[in-house]
């Protein structure tokens, strides 16, 4: 799927060629943005760091794409706040608002992996009816 560190770059609006400086800054985002999806109790990889282009996103996760995909935006916006924040503090306030919901997705995805979660009323018991809400009646 590609290098970790040469998305966000590029996310960014770097390059993805190296710059030491710039790289090490970004990486030490990156790998908190890592340890922040363990510390909220992802079950995914939690001692997952990256410290080089060479990490890449199947390395962390593999098998859900829309997962995957999450954790990217997460990642990004992660690292765009602590990395490289607006000076406008309602674009900051969007970040963040978009951090807590890619948080409260990604732990519901990792709680309930696509062979378990309930798509639809056929997926219930027959003897259960279930409203638009999804409450039981």
């Amino acid at each position: 799927m590609g290098s970790i560190l040469n998305y966000i770059k590029i996310r960014l609006g770097y390059s993805d060629e190296p710059d030491l400086i710039i790289d090490t800054q970004i990486m030490d985002s990156i790998n908190t943005a890592f340890a922040v999806l363990s510390q909220i109790g992802t079950g995914l990889k939690g001692d997952f760091v990256i410290t080089s282009s060479n990490e890449t996103w199947d390395q962390y996760c593999t098998g859900n794409v829309a997962l995957v995909e999450l954790i990217k935006s997460y990642i990004y916006c992660k690292t765009k706040l602590e990395f490289d924040p607006s000076a406008n503090s309602t674009i900051n306030d969007s970040l963040t608002r978009r951090i807590a919901e890619l948080e409260s997705r990604i732990n519901s995805a990792t709680d309930y992996p696509d062979d378990q979660v309930v798509n639809s009323a056929t997926d219930y018991p027959d003897d259960q009816v279930v409203n638009e809400g999804g409450d039981n009646v």
